[in-house]
């Protein structure tokens, strides 16, 4: 005779991760939709309220071919079937699989007809996406960064003007002999004239 998990997988009912350890053991989050949030934080899809070690924002899943791509999305680790998701690393979890998140751990069970089986997931998660996407959002970063420095800098000259003008001026003055020539008759010039 089928189990009763097994019965649920058969009846159509949709993908699930449960919590399979510590207080919260039994607690079942079904999964309709992606992408899964997974974290102690209220908007989670996936909320590991008791475990302290949780970040808010702990990890999230996204659908893949029979599975869920694992992504950590904080310093905090994810672990998949003991092995370690990161930011720019992600894992795929299939059904049956174990995801631990600090201290708590799921297990995923997916159905015949569940969110993971409609489809291939999406380019947008694969890891060479990730780290391209970290790699221009620290570039746009350090060009935002170069930019108000810049804009300080353009400021403080605009309010300034004598400043840049003076410092061209004494360039020039010791660059360009005519220049010194002409500077100085118009001193002797003033100082015969006081």
């Amino acid at each position: 005779m089928p189990s009763a998990s097994e019965m649920m997988k058969e009846a159509g009912y949709p993908d699930s991760f449960v919590i399979s350890n510590g207080p919260e053991d039994g607690i079942e989050f079904p999964i309709t939709t992606g992408p899964v949030s997974i974290g102690r934080a209220d908007e989670c899809d996936v909320q590991v309220r008791l475990d302290r070690t949780v970040q808010d924002l702990h990890a999230r899943a996204t659908r893949k071919s029979k599975g869920y791509r694992i992504r950590s999305l904080t310093a905090a680790s994810a672990l998949v079937d003991g092995k370690r998701a990161g930011v720019l690393r992600s894992r795929v979890l299939r059904t049956g699989g174990k995801l631990q998140v600090g201290h708590t751990e799921l297990t995923l069970r997916c159905s015949q007809d569940g969110y993971a089986s409609q489809g291939w997931g999406s380019v947008l998660e694969y890891d060479l996406v990730w780290v391209l996407r970290a790699g221009i959002s620290k570039v746009f970063t350090l060009l935002g960064v170069a930019l108000g420095v810049s804009l300080v800098g353009l400021r403080f000259v605009l309010r300034r003007w004598w400043i840049p003008l003076l410092a061209i001026a004494a360039a020039c003055y010791f660059a360009i002999e005519p220049f010194r020539n002409l500077v100085n008759e118009m001193f002797e010039a003033l100082r015969e004239a006081f």
